[in-house]
């Protein structure tokens, strides 16, 4: 399909951003066994690569139609246009979060350590609101409060995939679950709750609210999105309020619950970057 290629740069940029949040939880977590700042490197590479695919795929159409070399008019494009510019634009609080990383080793205070990671969750916030700046909101009514939502929808998103991935490599290694699973469950819940509240009003700002058509692209990748956050967000709760409660926790049943989850949130952020790239009825 024509839009494949366009999915698939949107959903490497939003890797990118989630590697880069799951970096920032894993140094807080105080994790050694993933190095954060070799995971912030490779996630920075992998938002480089899905911004300039992203810049060249827009490109593409008027280089063929205008029978132009590729790379000449996309360097025009980035030049003389905002939307090239905002497109490249992510990598520099990227750039800047791999700089603050570079701190942290010799950072042997606490407090300095705590103003980096504070820092390092500021730049992320303005990642995620670049990434956000390109899409359909830009466009609709309410344009500057729709924009601020988005971002703020777009935050927690990240935020919500990152924690879990961050509890991963304990979860490989057999380590236990419990302690660090309840002590970030209430982060979690928190950004779920931001993220639905910011989630219904973004669908009514493009009019995706009920009565929905099944016949909508965007409505039917809407409808298969909150599905799967629904799932994960049982999955969540189960281990939160089932599992954490029990007299003796059962470690085997929280890692199986918390791969069920992570597998969903992956796919949720697939199921986003289509979205992202499809048009709303509004």
């Amino acid at each position: 399909m024509p839009w494949a290629a366009d999915v698939l740069a949107q959903g490497l940029r939003l890797a990118g951003a989630t590697l880069l949040t799951t970096a920032l939880f894993l140094s807080v977590l105080g994790e050694r066994a993933i190095a954060p700042v070799r995971l912030a490197i490779i996630a920075t590479l992998v938002l480089a690569i899905g911004c300039v695919a992203l810049l060249l795929l827009t490109v593409a159409p008027f280089a063929q139609r205008l029978d132009e070399p590729l790379l000449p008019l996309a360097l025009e494009y980035l030049e003389q246009t905002r939307h090239g510019a905002m497109l490249l634009l992510p990598l520099l609080p990227a750039m800047l979060a791999l700089l603050l990383w570079q701190t942290l080793p010799a950072s042997g205070s606490p407090i300095v350590r705590h103003v980096v990671h504070w820092l390092l969750a500021a730049t992320l916030l303005t990642l995620a609101a670049l990434l956000a700046a390109g899409g359909h909101v830009a466009t609709s009514r309410w344009e500057h409060v729709g924009m601020v939502v988005l971002v703020v929808h777009m935050a927690c998103g990240i935020g919500w995939v990152a924690l879990v991935l961050s509890l991963i490599p304990r979860m490989l290694r057999g380590d236990a679950l419990g302690p660090p699973l309840a002590g970030v469950g209430n982060a979690a819940a928190g950004m779920v709750i931001i993220l639905v509240i910011a989630a219904v009003f973004t669908a009514w700002m493009h009019n995706a609210l009920p009565p929905w058509s099944v016949h909508d692209d965007y409505t039917r990748l809407l409808l298969l999105k909150s599905l799967t956050l629904v799932l994960a967000l049982a999955a969540a709760a189960f281990n939160r309020f089932y599992v954490l409660r029990l007299a003796s926790i059962r470690e085997d049943l929280l890692r199986r619950v918390l791969a069920i989850e992570a597998l969903l949130l992956m796919l949720a952020l697939g199921l986003a970057a289509w979205l992202s790239r499809t048009t709303p009825p509004g």
